[in-house]
């Protein structure tokens, strides 16, 4: 215990001591007092047409340049916090069970799972992580310590088969040098889910950098996949995609920093016979840190639901283009040139060919987009009070008649009023001197 002299008696507790004493009975005197087993408020209702949520209404109050640190599990399990985050910090635990479109029971999956039930195995090499994210069956894959993967015949890009949990133990667990491929092989004539379509997949405490291609992508009508309280970085292209009819995905509690192109939903502006109707993803509680730009970019989406994210330091925050539906609530931003971005078919196909950029306009002049924000919305003060941003660019029409002048214009007088001579005759020549 801290002490001081006291030259008239015993010694005395240390000034800092004293002070955090004073301000314990200060806050104990103030604080109402709660009843004994008085039960936590109801949560508030799930969005109009979204998936089921937890502390959807709820506002992100972390600090700018901070992660915002997610709630305690409620079975009180590990911390499987992403490393380098205030989560791994603070050592609270995530959620026990998929939350948002991961956990809507569809195409016969009944929310997420992933490998439960299946054998618990512990990977600390390459090809003892290749060869179980490959084999059939539900497996609860741990990894250990850091695995590089190779690039390899197929740029670094290795499959995870269905009924998957990738965790990683501890907070240094490490994919770098390649990424995960969520999805059968890429076939443009396929409109609907295949039978073989990959499902069910948990990735969890990881941090994946360093990839070749993308950190993970998923591909191909795969559903239930739940992203979680990982780390993403210094990817080549990027660090999230879900594409290609991909649907009932969950992106949460992910920190993305040091990337540029990072969240990818939808693809191209030609997959509309596979993504339309689909593409049903929920992102929250991410903290984009300095992640230029895809936070996410949107095409077709069903919904995309976006909420309780942190911004830093961005280019802009959502894009939603394509006639993608987008929903963003209580997000936070923070030096972001435009949280929220809208733009039609026409604008988007020639954004991406670096013809044009989105500009300023009002969100009922846009013909493809939808975007919607609620109350809670925070923007940054660097910006208009605007949360959807589309084109003003419009296709030509046929040009309109020139509509009639309001009055007859003013007949001109056949002379000025003064003598022409007046003005236009030689100014006389001085007279003589004497």
């Amino acid at each position: 215990m801290l002490a001081t002299r006291n030259p008239d008696g015993p010694p005395r507790p240390g000034r800092r001591r004293r002070l955090l004493a004073a301000a314990g009975l200060a806050a104990a005197l103030v604080a109402p007092a709660s009843p004994a087993g008085a039960a936590p408020p109801p949560a508030p209702p799930a969005a109009s047409g979204t998936a089921p949520q937890t502390a959807v209404g709820t506002v992100s109050q972390a600090a700018p340049g901070t992660a915002p640190a997610p709630a305690a599990a409620a079975d009180g399990g590990t911390s499987l916090a992403a490393p380098g985050t205030a989560a791994a910090a603070s050592g609270t635990a995530p959620a026990a069970a998929a939350d948002g479109f991961a956990s809507v029971s569809a195409l016969g999956q009944n929310g997420t799972t992933g490998g439960a039930g299946g054998p618990v195995v512990t990977v600390t090499t390459t090809a003892q992580f290749l060869d179980h994210i490959a084999r059939p069956g539900p497996y609860v894959i741990q990894v250990a310590g850091t695995i590089t993967l190779p690039t390899g015949a197929n740029d670094g890009m290795w499959n995870v088969a269905s009924d998957k949990t990738i965790v990683g133990l501890g907070d240094d667990a490490t994919l770098s040098g390649g990424g995960l491929n969520i999805g059968v092989p890429v076939d443009d004539d396929v409109t609907s889910p295949p039978a073989n379509a990959v499902h069910n997949i948990i990735i969890r405490n990881l941090h994946l950098t360093g990839a070749t291609d993308d950190l993970i992508n998923v591909q191909m009508f795969s559903h239930h996949i739940w992203i979680d309280h990982n780390e993403f970085s210094n990817g080549d292209d990027g660090a999230v995609d879900i594409k290609r009819g991909s649907d009932f995905v969950t992106v949460s509690w992910n920190h993305f920093h040091d990337h540029d192109k990072t969240l990818l939903l939808g693809h191209d502006e030609d997959a509309g016979p596979q993504d339309i109707g689909r593409l049903r993803v929920t992102y929250h509680h991410n903290f984009f840190d300095r992640s230029d730009q895809r936070n996410p970019r949107v095409r077709f989406s069903a919904l995309a639901h976006v909420y309780n994210n942190h911004y830093n330091d961005n280019s802009y925050g959502v894009a939603s283009t394509y006639d993608a539906a987008v929903l963003m609530e209580n997000n936070y931003f923070y030096s972001v040139n435009n949280p929220g971005r809208v733009a039609s078919a026409a604008t988007s196909a020639a954004s991406s060919s670096g013809a044009t950029s989105w500009s300023p306009a009002t969100t009922r002049s846009r013909p493809g987009a939808r975007c919607r924000t609620r109350a809670g919305t925070t923007r940054t003060p660097s910006t208009r009070p605007r949360a959807c941003r589309p084109s003003s660019r419009r296709a030509p029409g046929p040009a309109r008649p020139r509509p009639p002048p309001r009055r007859p214009p003013r007949a001109r007088t056949a002379s000025p009023p003064w003598p022409r001579s007046a003005r236009t005759a030689p100014p006389a020549a001085p007279a003589d001197r004497p």
